[in-house]
């Protein structure tokens, strides 16, 4: 097992990043829109140690905009994640706006999502 290790904003040498399902599932889910011609990006939604947090809480993993124009936003999980109560009504908002909101587990997730 290799833990990530990070000092001043670099890994320490030998030190290999993590890579969880949930990062592979994110890559995967992208590479699947890029295919569709969504534009869609990962979106960095987490605090960075040291600065002040200026992003909106609940915001999903992955937001794109549809070829119809909707706002689509992907919350991507592990098979046993669960959505916080921000994301949860960062889900409602989105789809009372007339966005599309999405939990996805896989690409398969996502398929049946833009159905």
């Amino acid at each position: 097992m290799t833990v990530e290790v990070l000092v001043v904003g670099r890994r320490l040498p030998g030190c290999k990043p993590r890579r969880s399902r949930e990062m592979e599932a994110q890559r995967a889910i992208l590479e699947y829109l890029a295919a569709r011609r969504v534009f869609a990006w990962r979106n960095q939604a987490h605090p960075v140690p040291g600065r002040t947090f200026t992003g909106l809480a609940g915001a999903p993993d992955i937001i794109g905009i549809l070829p119809d124009g909707r706002f689509l936003g992907i919350e991507v999980k592990s098979e046993t994640g669960r959505l916080s109560k921000f994301q949860r009504e960062f889900q409602k908002r989105c789809e009372l706006a007339g966005g599309v909101y999405i939990v996805a587990r896989s690409v398969r997730d996502v398929e049946r999502g833009l159905k």
